[in-house]
């Protein structure tokens, strides 16, 4: 998506050092320490203490846990405003059907001149109902199948 920060893909060393490092900092959020602080080492010197948020360390320890998986990460703020041609990508639907989405007031969206946004959180939101909505019909599904010993 152009105008998105970089996507940084992880090598196979660092994923290897994430899974490492994913369960340093479980550990430490397990043991709901207040104020944790770490020390940064380079070239054998060690840094000065430093304080993190939990919050922050939460999402380091997601951001740590996709790296591990070797998936690409891009970090974006959720008030950061889309374009259709970038929320129709990251639904992966084309921008016409994106469009007609707007259009029906499924997503929220502001207008800039004669240009369409779209807030990121609204695109999210959007996209988390109707991933449960997907579930809720495959799971009548299997229900179904179920009940009509199909085998599966």
């Amino acid at each position: 998506m152009s105008d998105f920060p970089e996507t940084v893909t992880p090598t196979e060393a660092e994923a290897r050092l994430a899974r490492e490092s994913v369960k340093e900092l479980a550990r430490l959020l397990e043991s709901n320490q207040e104020d944790p602080r770490f020390r940064l080492q380079q070239d054998g010197e060690l840094a000065d203490p430093i304080a993190l948020p939990l919050s922050a360390i939460r999402v380091l320890k997601n951001i740590l846990a996709e790296m591990a998986q070797g998936h690409g990460i891009a970090m974006v703020p959720v008030n950061t405003e889309l374009t259709t041609e970038q929320a129709s990508e990251l639904l992966n639907v084309s921008r016409p059907y994106f469009i007609s989405l707007l259009d029906e007031a499924k997503i929220p969206f502001r207008l800039l001149g004669t240009h369409r946004r779209v807030r990121l959180v609204d695109v999210m939101a959007y996209k988390g109902r109707n991933d449960q909505d997907r579930l809720k019909v495959l799971e009548e599904l299997v229900a179904q199948a179920q009940e009509l010993d199909m085998g599966y």
